[in-house]
């Protein structure tokens, strides 16, 4: 298997819940950027040529100055080629991973695969140990361990560790204190506007290949 991640990503035990005779189930494991691993065939390596939408392919894509989100599932995808093929087994299941929502403070987004609703669940605090993650939610007296944590979009603070092995991580702040009390929420920021600009420079490149 070959694989790609984010860099926004604190990982885990992730032997303990993705063991190799699970993987090897799957052609690709997992949907999402932040991790996932292709069975290194060269079949499975040719996939991508065949992401044809219409005017779009691969080329326009892996050309582009822009994210397409080919790796996940957004309009143009690869996962969409993929879920398609006879055969092709796609490893979906998102329990093992804290994705920690940018856009609406400091919330996991449970639940709730591409296309669905996600179930938004309030943290109090991601603690980290040599080999292992857990989040603590504010409706749960637990723990919960889970495979890799995930923070996206966000700057952090970091307070001056002396355990490096042992800190917690708050909504932008990485301290040895679950109670510090510099911690901050994340502001929301205007998404839609980013992204239809985004979109209008998409177009411009649709258009602009169709001609060259």
């Amino acid at each position: 298997y070959w694989g790609h991640c984010d860099i926004d990503v604190i990982w885990g035990d992730l032997s303990k819940f993705y063991p190799d005779e699970l993987i090897r189930q799957y052609d690709r494991f997992l949907i999402w950027g932040h991790l996932t691993l292709y069975k290194n065939t060269p079949e499975n390596n040719e996939v991508f040529k065949k992401a044809v939408f219409g005017k779009v392919n691969y080329k326009t894509i892996i050309s582009s100055r822009y994210n397409w989100g080919f790796d996940e599932y957004r309009k143009y995808a690869l996962l969409r080629i993929q879920e398609k093929m006879e055969g092709y087994e796609i490893y979906r299941v998102r329990k093992a991973i804290a994705d920690i929502s940018p856009w609406n403070g400091y919330q996991i987004c449970d639940g709730g695969g591409y296309g669905e609703t996600s179930i938004m669940s309030a943290l109090d605090f991601v603690r980290v140990e040599s080999g292992a993650v857990y989040v603590k939610r504010k409706a749960e007296d637990a723990e919960e361990e889970k495979a890799y944590i995930h923070f996206q979009k966000r700057g952090f603070n970091i307070v001056p560790l002396k355990d490096t092995e042992h800190y917690y991580v708050l909504s932008n702040t990485i301290c040895l204190n679950k109670d510090y009390v510099g911690r901050t929420i994340v502001k929301k920021d205007n998404r839609k506007l980013k992204i239809k600009l985004i979109q209008c420079g998409k177009l411009l490149e649709i258009i602009t290949s169709k001609y060259k």
